[in-house]
């Protein structure tokens, strides 16, 4: 495990390193399988995700309904998001679910559970991230996406304190945990998705003040500025989630972010 490390002992325990396992492992066999083990998928490697745990402290009332009933009384539970580019999580203004995936609940440990996708909750239980490790994790409750919208989640280091789970049409089931954070400084795909949520409440079911949280500078490029997403959608003319042209704004932000000049320009203090 390593823990992000911020000064002034800001919630360091909220954000860590997700799993023991550097390898691809054979559910099946109980061991590793190379590359020459598998009948299919030879050459692929493993890929790392930092995982945000979000605490839950407004339940949509659909997702309350969902899952209450089903946990302890003063049960913890957390959407559990993966996650890239950590550094970026003091600019969370919000956090995405896929509204027409199923996600499940499970237990991480006593009186604490996680929600994300079966394949997300299946490949972190086999890293010692669950309360019964090595084993395919049993599910307590399985919830629609578009039920956990609306509620109110703790997003650990964000200068927001706490933000809204909003929809996400473009998130996938097989890829990372299903919950996506949201940096819309420094993310396209973040920034163009909550500018037309906003646009467009009344059409997702959602407030438009949800979708409105300030945007905060995070990364300095002297391309780009100190805004980097916003200024890559007005450059490409880009104003709809479904505009290919955001492949190319992704890559270019990525690779003048956070492979050129990662240098950190938050807003908040560090330094108490």
């Amino acid at each position: 495990m390593r823990h992000l490390h911020i000064p002034g002992g800001q919630r360091q325990w909220l954000i860590k390193r997700l799993g023991k396992r550097y390898t691809i492992y054979s559910v099946k066999d109980g061991q590793p399988c190379m590359d020459h083990d598998r009948s299919e998928g030879e050459a692929l490697g493993v890929q790392e995700y930092t995982g945000i745990k979000m605490k839950v402290v407004e339940f949509s009332q659909s997702f309350a309904d969902a899952v209450k009933a089903k946990l302890p009384e003063g049960s913890n539970v957390f959407l559990v998001a993966a996650t890239l580019r950590p550094e970026t999580m003091y600019g969370q203004t919000c956090c995405f679910v896929g509204p027409k995936l199923q996600y499940v609940v499970v237990k991480a440990a006593e009186n604490s559970y996680y929600v994300m996708t079966e394949r997300g909750a299946k490949n972190i239980a086999f890293q010692g991230q669950l309360a019964k490790e090595f084993a395919i994790p049993e599910k307590l409750a399985d919830v629609q996406g578009s039920d956990i919208i609306g509620s109110v989640v703790e997003a650990p280091l964000s200068i927001h304190g706490q933000v809204r789970v909003l929809p996400m049409d473009t998130v996938l089931a097989t890829k990372g945990s299903g919950v996506v954070t949201s940096v819309p400084s420094d993310s396209p795909d973040d920034y163009i998705t909550v500018q037309t949520l906003a646009k467009k409440a009344d059409f997702y079911g959602i407030k438009k003040e949800w979708a409105e949280l300030e945007v905060i500078p995070i990364i300095e490029t002297p391309t780009y500025g100190n805004l980097t997403a916003p200024e890559l959608c007005k450059r490409l003319k880009i104003t709809t989630p479904k505009d290919a042209k955001l492949v190319e704004a992704k890559e270019l932000a990525y690779k003048e972010g956070f492979v050129l000049f990662p240098h950190l320009c938050t807003k908040a203090s560090l330094e108490g």
